[in-house]
């Protein structure tokens, strides 16, 4: 079997990439925090597909799903609100010069995104996101 890191295509962004692609993970944490859907809606892709494993020590457990529409309107009724002004933290873990796997820790949530280059900006296409451990109480998203 080979090494994991034998099969990685990383490639060295410039920086122009990653400040798009940081901006696309920041967007959507600060679109949520602060109520603001124009934010969201801009570095969400409309087929966006977000979910959450609901009980994970089930092996059965129902799968939470947001789409584009689900998250514009969350973020315009305020529902991330409470955690205005929240610090998280945005890492990019793996890129290629076309997508990216981003993880955004902040707030009560743990986020992996997978973003995509689209012409020349970036958008968040996947989310898998689940409560951070020994964080307040988290809020519908």
């Amino acid at each position: 079997m080979p090494r994991s890191d034998q099969m990685s295509q990383t490639v060295s962004l410039s920086p122009e990439d990653v400040q798009a692609i940081e901006q696309a993970a920041r967007d959507y944490f600060e679109g949520w925090f602060e109520g603001d859907p124009d934010r969201m809606a801009r570095c969400l892709h409309p087929r966006l597909a977000k979910r959450n494993i609901d009980q994970p020590d089930r092996f059965d457990s129902p799968v939470d799903e947001n789409d584009w529409q689900s998250m514009v309107d969350g973020a315009r009724e305020g529902r991330g609100t409470k955690y205005r002004g929240t610090p998280f933290h945005v890492s990019i873990l793996d890129a290629t010069s076309n997508m990216a796997s981003v993880r955004v820790e902040g707030g009560p949530y743990i986020d992996l995104l997978h973003v995509g280059r689209f012409g020349h900006s970036w958008r968040i296409v996947n989310v898998l996101w689940e409560p951070r451990p020994g964080a307040a109480e988290v809020a519908d998203r």
